[in-house]
């Protein structure tokens, strides 16, 4: 079983910690740079767990494609399955909010992909904004 999968193509860098202590010894400004690597990726995980307690579906896959889409660009390479996965909901639930998102032009979806349109407007609708 694996511990940790990547929903999106991504590069992993291992750096053994007495490789970060020298480099550390070289530069005082390492350390900082290292806890800022630290810090923002413990921010998307807490935006994700945050994310998962919305009890709105579509609010929830609004939010996954937007943090997925923040890491590249308009472009969401995800499948409505594994929008599903992240979004901890039903493939026919994502269709169901893909549908909607392209009906108020937010989104274009197509195979595999979702490329957003207005990120504006889906990201008011995420953040809960009735008028979206």
């Amino acid at each position: 079983m694996a511990l940790a999968a990547a929903a999106i193509d991504t590069a992993a860098i291992y750096l053994p910690l007495d490789c970060m202590d020298q480099m550390a010894g070289r530069d005082p400004m390492a350390t900082r740079r290292f806890t800022q690597i630290v810090a923002m990726n413990l921010d998307i995980v807490m935006r994700a767990f945050y994310d998962l307690q919305d009890p709105d579906e579509h609010r929830r896959i609004a939010r996954v494609l937007r943090r997925v889409a923040s890491m590249r660009n308009s472009v969401v390479p995800l499948a409505q399955a594994e929008l599903g996965v992240l979004a901890n909901t039903s493939r026919k639930t994502v269709n169901a909010a893909l549908k909607r998102f392209a009906r108020e032009g937010w989104v274009r979806a197509g195979y595999r992909t979702v490329t957003i349109t207005d990120i504006e407007r889906l990201d008011r609708f995420a953040d809960g904004d009735p008028d979206a």
